[in-house]
C-alpha cells in the first residue's frame, strides 16, 4: 500500500480529527508524507474525513486515478 493510499484509508476511518492526525499516524507506520501536498489533495483528504465523522459527502472525495 502507498502512502497516499494509506492517507485515504486512516481518513475513511473516522479515528483521525483531520490532517495532521493523518501525518503522524503515516509517519509512526513507517510511511513517508512527503506526498500529502498540494491544496487539492489536502482539500480531498479533509472532505473523506469529514464524511467519514459524519458530515457529507462530495465528489471531491475521491482520489484521481492515473489509470
Amino acid at each position: 500500500m502507498t502512502e497516499l493510499e494509506r492517507a485515504f484509508q486512516l481518513a475513511r476511518s473516522g479515528r483521525v480529527a483531520g490532517l495532521t492526525d493523518i501525518i503522524t499516524t503515516l509517519k509512526r507506520d513507517g510511511y513517508s508524507a512527503s506526498q500529502i501536498e498540494g491544496p487539492l489533495l489536502k482539500r480531498q483528504l479533509a472532505d473523506v474525513i469529514k464524511a467519514a465523522r459524519g458530515g457529507t459527502r462530495s465528489d471531491r472525495t475521491r482520489p484521481v486515478s492515473n489509470a
